[in-house]
């Protein structure tokens, strides 16, 4: 998903990446049988009317028509199968 959306012209985000750490809880409490994913930490800095993603002052994050046709039509259903 992040390449999906870095290779598009999509506007007020920036990739990072993003150190996890595991609990003992996690250790007792889940088993896996395959390794934990990289995970990448989607920070918005968007601005209002102007980009696809921003937070407006009373906290909620807004994307753009455009971006949310594009995540629906080529990623989001990826991950919900």
């Amino acid at each position: 998903m992040k390449e999906n959306i870095k290779n598009q012209a999509f506007t007020g985000y920036m990739i990072k990446d993003v150190e996890i750490s595991m609990a003992e809880y996690f250790f007792n409490n889940y088993t896996l049988d395959k390794p934990i994913p990289k995970f990448y930490w989607l920070k918005i800095n968007g601005i209002e009317n102007m980009d696809d993603l921003y937070i407006r002052s009373e906290k909620k994050l807004f994307c753009s028509e455009r971006l949310i046709n594009f995540l629906t039509n080529n990623c989001v259903s990826k991950y919900l199968e």
